[in-house]
């Protein structure tokens, strides 16, 4: 195995916990990783203007860190936040939290920013603004890619069953660092 694998993996198990922490007291540059997680909506769906739906809720599931060896179950995550889809053209955009559980208990925060269209997804920008236990103080983000069935469950007004909204959650080149 060559040091650029080694060390891309030894990374990969490290951002499992949501984090990549210097070996050292120096700062030292993150590495990124492919991340994603698939989801469930439970929420509801409200009309908001003609022709306009919002959907109001939370995206949860299990979270998956890749650095091109594959990719490992790393903890929970829950996103609270809101999505409106324009029910003419399809286009969406949305914002929230999220709030990744890793598994042993430390918590990273962040916020999202989306805007696409039905079946491209809804693309932006995802930002840590914290954590708690060894993840206090991260920082970093990604660029952030949010898919599902989006469209077909606003055109239904009102609760939303979770089986009927399903998706994915794509973190590209994520990188966390600690300080």
């Amino acid at each position: 195995m060559s040091k650029h694998s080694a060390t891309r993996l030894l990374a990969a198990a490290i951002l499992t916990t949501i984090a990549f922490v210097p070996d050292s007291g120096q700062a030292e540059d993150a590495i990124g990783v492919n991340a994603f997680a698939t989801w469930n909506l439970q929420g509801t769906v409200v009309m908001s203007a003609p022709d306009e739906a919002t959907l109001v809720g939370s995206l949860a599931g299990p979270v998956f860190v890749d650095s091109g060896q594959g990719p490992t179950y790393a903890g929970q995550i829950v996103c609270p936040g809101t999505v409106t889809i324009d029910l003419k053209d399809a286009s969406q955009q949305g914002e929230g939290v999220c709030a990744f559980h890793a598994k042993d208990g430390a918590e990273a925060y962040g916020r999202w920013r989306c805007v696409g269209y039905h079946m491209v997804g809804c693309k932006g920008d995802f930002t840590f603004t914290g954590g708690s236990d060894r993840l206090a103080g991260v920082t970093g983000g990604s660029g952030l890619l949010i898919r599902g069935e989006l469209l077909e469950v606003a055109k239904s007004p009102g609760p939303v069953a979770a089986e009927r909204a399903v998706g994915i959650i794509v973190w590209q080149n994520l990188v966390a660092t600690l300080p």
